[in-house]
């Protein structure tokens, strides 16, 4: 492990207490929630998917879509266009879906064709996430899937878009 790596790592880690409340669904009891704060963590976070260590970046991605921090947008959509590492781009889907749910669907369809299982299974969550009808041809096609946690997937992405009416193209 390179020295940057060990300060990456250990930034994360200071943002701990800062990262609590959100973590725990809200600002602590009897404190109001801090604003300024928020903004610290989201720059910082913006930071963190600079690095070259993968799970520092994934683990700012979750924190960032979490937060719904629109100031990360951009730094993420960097991420789904040039990352070599196609998991770090599916996560950054899911991220980009919380953020900005309509610049999704242009993205998902290369993940979906991709050969593992896991970025396929990640692209479906941020079409499930975007709710966008635009993507239920590629959650059908993906209902085909030779696996079968892809295609129940692709059957949370047709319940969050089609609701009841998605039980209908499911085989008994």
């Amino acid at each position: 492990m390179n020295v940057n790596t060990r300060k990456s790592r250990h930034s994360l880690v200071s943002l701990f207490p800062l990262l609590l409340p959100l973590l725990l669904g809200g600002p602590a009891p009897g404190r109001a929630e801090e604003p300024r704060a928020n903004q610290v963590v989201i720059q910082r976070l913006i930071g963190d998917l600079k690095q070259n260590d993968w799970i520092i970046q994934a683990s700012a991605l979750k924190v960032l879509g979490e937060m719904k921090a629109v100031e990360a947008a951009s730094p993420i959509l960097e991420i789904i266009q040039s990352a070599s590492n196609d998991w770090i781009r599916a996560q950054a889907l899911v991220a980009m879906a919380r953020i900005r749910p309509e610049a999704v669907k242009s993205r998902a369809g290369a993940l979906l064709k991709h050969s593992d299982v896991e970025v396929r299974i990640l692209a479906l969550r941020a079409l499930e996430l975007s709710r966008d009808p635009a993507g239920l041809p590629m959650a059908r096609t993906a209902s085909d899937d030779a696996n079968y946690r892809v295609r129940w997937a692709a059957l949370a992405v047709r319940a969050a878009i089609e609701h009841g009416a998605a039980w209908a193209g499911i085989a008994p």
